[in-house]
C-alpha cells in the first residue's frame, strides 16, 4: 500500500519529466542542394528578408512533378531540360526587378514564384520606354523633367506608391 509520501514523491517526478527540457534532434544541415537548382538560385533577384531555399526547392519540384506528366507542355517544349523554364524566369524576373524595384523587399519570396500560380511563366516584361531613375530622390527630379510639375508626392505617400503612380503617367 502506497503511502501519502510515496504518493508525493511519485507526483513529484511526474512533474519533473514534464518540465525538464525536452531534447531536439538537430536540424539535419541541408545543405546539399541539387547542381540544376544552385543554377536557378543563382540567377533569382535576390530580396531583402526571409527568402527561404528549402520552400524554393520544394515548390521547384512539385511544378517539376506536373510538369512531367503534362506531355503537351513537353511537347511544345521538346527535350527541354525540366529546370530551364525555371531559370529562364528567374531570368527574366531579375530583369525586370532590377529595372523596376528599387526597394528589394518587394522582390516575391522565390517558394511564391515557383509556387502553383506559376509566376515563372509569365513575361515579366515592362513596356515603358522610360526607366525611372532607381533613387528616390532623383524621382521628382524626373518628373518636373516631363513637365509633371504637379506630380508631386502627396502628404504621407509612400515613394513606392509614388513610384507607381509616375509610371502609370509615363506608359
Amino acid at each position: 500500500m502506497k503511502t501519502q509520501l510515496d504518493r508525493i514523491e511519485s507526483l513529484l517526478q511526474t512533474i519533473a519529466k514534464q518540465t525538464a527540457p525536452k531534447k531536439r534532434k538537430p536540424r539535419a544541415a541541408n545543405s546539399d542542394y541539387p547542381d540544376w537548382f544552385e543554377d536557378i538560385w543563382s540567377v533569382y533577384p535576390r530580396r531583402v528578408g526571409s527568402n527561404p531555399k528549402s520552400k524554393a526547392l520544394t515548390a521547384v519540384k512539385k511544378r517539376q512533378d506536373e510538369y512531367e506528366k503534362n506531355k503537351e507542355w513537353m511537347g511544345a517544349h521538346g527535350d527541354m531540360v525540366i529546370s530551364e523554364p525555371f531559370k529562364s524566369g528567374s531570368e527574366r524576373y531579375a530583369a525586370f526587378c532590377d529595372a523596376t524595384i528599387e526597394d528589394k523587399r518587394f522582390v516575391m519570396q522565390a517558394a511564391t514564384f515557383f509556387g502553383p500560380d506559376k509566376h515563372h511563366e509569365n513575361d515579366w516584361s515592362y513596356s515603358s520606354s522610360l526607366t525611372l531613375p532607381k533613387d528616390n530622390a532623383d524621382l521628382e527630379e524626373f518628373a518636373k523633367g516631363l513637365g509633371m510639375d504637379k506630380h508631386r508626392p502627396f502628404v504621407g505617400e509612400g515613394w513606392a506608391t509614388y513610384r507607381k503612380r509616375i509610371q502609370a503617367e509615363i506608359k
